[in-house]
């Protein structure tokens, strides 16, 4: 009689088990990890990382250097979930190609970090859809505020905005109808000194390129 091959497992191993890979992921640092290595508790270990008063500038000292040594990380999601607001701050723009826009998110960014803050921003391409959608990240986030640019196709972004009851301000843009913070530019003076000092040389004809007359800016100028 003819012998049957042994038949291996699937893993065509011989009949051996196949054993899974080893993970090389690490378990993230807790804060009871940083706890456990300094001998403070947790509560003592999570007042001094958030530079609270009542713990003394040695322990301070001493905890954050071991909760370096470790890698400990904050999770900042955790944070946001105890405290109903995160550190993050939402600025949403209308195109960030514009280098205009650039520059003002680099200097918005560098004011809030020196506050502690970090953050998030949000393209719309001037479609309203696309900034509701911005608002709404935002607000999941838990961001602590929003800068915006707004398209001003309506007010009816900005208004949800404000029933959220997070704060905002405008950024160089306003509705006529719809009172709210922000910061802006004088076009209008921007506008009537560029055409003095072309008329004062002399011009008559003058060409004046603009953007969409629903923009706040653009009408003003």
């Amino acid at each position: 009689m003819a012998d049957h091959p042994a038949h291996e497992d699937a893993a065509g191993t011989g009949g051996a088990a196949a054993k899974p890979a080893a993970s090389h992921r690490q378990r993230s640092v807790t804060l009871h990890d940083v706890a456990r290595a300094t001998g403070f508790s947790a509560n003592t270990v999570s007042h001094a990382l958030k530079d609270k008063p009542d713990i003394s500038a040695a322990t301070k000292e001493l905890i954050r250097k071991a909760a370096a040594e470790l890698g400990y990380i904050v999770n900042v999601s955790a944070s946001s979930l105890r405290s109903g607001h995160s550190r993050t701050v939402a600025i949403i723009l209308g195109d960030l190609s514009n280098p205009h826009f650039a520059i003002m998110i680099k200097q918005i960014e560098a004011d809030i970090r020196r506050l502690g803050y970090t953050a998030i921003v949000l393209n719309t391409d001037e479609d309203p859809a696309l900034e509701k959608q911005a608002m709404i990240t935002a607000l999941s986030q838990k961001a602590a505020g929003v800068f915006l640019c707004p398209t001003q196709d309506t007010a009816g972004n900005v208004r949800f905005l404000q029933q959220s009851g997070t704060p905002f301000v405008l950024l160089g843009r306003y509705f006529d109808n719809f009172p709210a913070d922000a910061v802006l530019a004088d076009d209008r003076q921007g506008g009537f000194l560029a055409a003095r000092h072309l008329l004062e040389l002399g011009h008559r004809r003058i060409l004046f390129l603009n953007g969409p007359t629903c923009i706040s800016s653009a009408v003003d100028r």
